[in-house]
């Protein structure tokens, strides 16, 4: 993961067909958060609407958060941190979904925005 965990602008994934396939693209290569997100999708049967909750993730910003590249072991918490604040997701749940684990309802309430003053 590089140092930059700025997400992929929307403007450069416009269509919701070109971003659904990048998700499906990303399930099959676990360096990406999207092979971890199909995993968990698939393990649970979970909707995506469900599958954005568990993580705290507005559903939107699933295709996007798919194309991160997953933490790397050896600067794991640098990485899950950078990933979790890029997309407003809660790291403990993130950490667990990237370890393959059943990740916990997110401990945070993240179903109200934060407005900037």
């Amino acid at each position: 993961m590089i140092d930059d965990p700025t997400p992929v602008p929307p403007a450069l994934l416009p269509d919701a067909a070109l971003r659904r396939s990048a998700f499906r693209l990303t399930a099959g290569n676990s360096l990406f958060v999207g092979y971890w997100l199909a995993r968990l999708r698939e393990r649970e049967r979970l909707s995506e609407d469900d599958l954005a909750r568990r993580l705290g993730v507005l559903g939107g910003r699933l295709d996007e958060l798919a194309l991160c590249l997953a933490p790397r072991a050896d600067h794991f918490d640098h990485d899950l941190h950078a990933v979790a604040a890029a997309f407003a997701a809660d790291p403990a749940v993130l950490a667990a979904l990237v370890r393959g684990e059943s990740p916990p309802a997110p401990t945070r309430n993240t179903s109200k925005a934060v407005q900037p003053q």
